[in-house]
């Protein structure tokens, strides 16, 4: 031995039936074992920590306690506020601290502790519902009418220390009979984090920042709303880069939406002089494009019913999308050459003009500048959800904009990312001197043909979720998206990677293997790392935003 061992876990030895297993797995079964023998049973310790009610912050609030030797803690009932400038503690305004006991009228000191904002944040959503009452924290009927709260919805940092806090203030309330309840929020939901590239936490160190007012500036506030919010699984970390902003605002904002409306309104202004009619000219694809329509408002609010946000503007843009698809198939260059079909074209138009009315109410929760944009430029009115069961509501005759505002221009990558550069200089690292490589030999396998060597699948797997094998120090189980299937792999790789850095990366697959189980969890594939002979281990990555799934040849 040549150093302390200081592993959390190992394999238990010289323990009787136990050895061999996991101490991980028997620290979860001891207390069951030993509740079945009768001498003991598992319990939950809390300890809320004691420095969150007493670090000295002049910026605090001051607690109205005056202590007097001879009567004790005395609350004092007039209100004030602490005097003085400065930094300096509560303890050193002498004028402030040196008081009288309210009682006695005896020399006393006041209170110096504060309560940080842990002490206003723990209750306040019970004063939301009674803000203006003065005669007690919260009125009883309004307490039972609207509380406990529904749903909190926060991120994974607040769950140990504002969620316990709360829950805490709240059972000492109902303790004392102000409330009735004894649990705040009926239920919890956890967002996720925004990271950068490869799924890196955002920091100042790192150089990874990116800062929100800068996206808007490059690309617009409706636009970094779109992505933030459709791009980013809503309980998982997502990965903003610059590289998807562009992506995404081309392909999405910008073709299908912005090209979409764009199209329509310089086809009426072509064809009609900008003036809309149902002509009531259908055909059977009108009838699929109506009840598609008609159905996304519904499918939008059972997704934001269970707070699906990214599912939810999906289906608002599968009605734009199949509004494009519409066009492709209902042609309207090519009716515009038939003077008979003229009618029929005048139809097409309604109805794209009627489907981009719809498509813009649903989009307005989301993405609200653009929806008053776009009904602004089409003439039209925003729907209630009552108007989104019909179809046809947009005034026929009405007149759209003679010029057509472009909802989201199309940017270069390049010229972006050498805007960005101005803003971030990259510092100059160091010079460091090139020394001398070192290198492995290992011991060569027997040769194979080209044959044998192309009966295996090598592809590109993107990472997306990533968790520890729970009865394995070595094994993480990572959910890998390739190509449109999600496949779960197991990799021996815990001992170099923690769970959280894997989620983001895009990784070499080999995707031909037939599935095998490790430790009890079936793995459908291998993710390539490389290895030297000091136990170093380097997952194989892509350099570049490969599309997962692409094949590696």
């Amino acid at each position: 031995m040549t150093e302390a061992y200081t592993e959390a876990a190992g394999t238990m030895i010289n323990s009787g039936e136990w050895n061999g297993m996991e101490s991980s797995v028997l620290k979860k079964e001891a207390p069951l074992m030993i509740e079945k023998m009768g001498i003991g049973k598992k319990t939950v310790n809390y300890k809320l920590r004691d420095w969150v009610f007493s670090r000295q912050r002049y910026w605090g609030e001051p607690i109205p306690i005056v202590h007097c030797p001879k009567c004790g803690a005395v609350p004092e009932v007039e209100k004030y506020q602490p005097t003085g400038t400065g930094e300096s503690p509560l303890a050193d305004i002498t004028e402030w601290v040196n008081t009288t006991c309210p009682c006695c009228g005896a020399p006393a000191k006041r209170e110096t502790n504060t309560m940080p904002q842990w002490a206003g944040s723990s209750w306040y959503f019970l004063r939301y519902i009674d803000s203006k009452n003065n005669e007690e924290l919260v009125n009883r009927e309004k307490a039972d009418k609207y509380l406990p709260v529904d749903m909190y919805i926060g991120g994974v940092e607040h769950a140990v220390l504002h969620l316990l806090y709360s829950r805490f203030y709240t059972k000492f309330l109902n303790d004392i009979g102000v409330i009735d309840f004894d649990e705040p929020f009926k239920k919890l939901f956890n967002q996720g984090m925004i990271t950068g590239k490869n799924g890196i936490k955002m920091s100042k160190s790192k150089g990874n920042v990116i800062y929100a007012d800068e996206l808007v500036d490059f690309f617009g506030v409706d636009a970094v709303r779109y992505f933030v919010l459709h791009e980013m699984p809503f309980e998982n970390d997502g990965v903003i880069t610059w590289e998807l902003m562009v992506e995404r605002l081309n392909s999405e904002l910008a073709n299908t939406l912005g090209n979409l409306v764009n199209r329509t309104i310089s086809m009426s202004n072509k064809y009609f002089g900008g003036v809309v009619e149902n002509k009531g000219v259908a055909e059977p694809v009108d009838e699929d494009l109506k009840a598609f329509a008609l159905a996304v408002p519904g499918k939008v609010a059972e997704k934001m019913d269970k707070l699906r946000v990214a599912d939810a503007m999906t289906e608002v843009f599968t009605l734009f999308k199949r509004l494009n698809k519409y066009i492709d198939e209902t042609m309207p260059w090519a009716l515009a050459k038939d003077e008979a079909k003229k009618d029929r074209l005048a139809t097409v138009l309604y109805n794209l003009v009627e489907g981009i009315t719809m498509g813009a109410t649903l989009l307005e929760s989301f993405m609200p500048e653009t929806t008053e944009r776009i009904l602004a430029q089409l003439n039209a009115e925003k729907r209630t959800l009552e108007d989104l069961k019909i179809f046809g509501l947009y005034p026929s005759g009405n007149k759209v904009t003679e010029k057509p505002e472009i909802l989201f221009a199309r940017l270069d990558l390049k010229e972006v990312l050498a805007k960005v550069e101005e803003l971030h200089p990259k510092k100059e690292e160091p010079v460091e001197e090139k020394k001398e490589e070192n290198v492995i030999d290992i011991e060569a396998k027997p040769e194979i043909t080209f044959d044998d060597f192309g009966k295996l699948q090598f592809q590109v797997g993107e990472i997306i979720a990533c968790e520890e094998v729970k009865k394995s120090r070595k094994l993480l189980c990572s959910q890998v998206k390739i190509g449109s299937q999600v496949r779960q792999i197991v990799s021996g790789i815990k001992s170099h990677y923690s769970a959280e850095e894997m989620v983001g990366k895009k990784v070499a697959v080999i995707t031909n293997l037939k599935p095998c189980k490790l430790c009890g969890v079936e793995s459908q594939g291998m993710i390539l790392a490389a290895g030297d002979d000091e136990g170093n281990l380097s997952v194989v990555t892509v350099d570049k935003d490969i599309v997962s799934g692409s094949e590696i040849c």
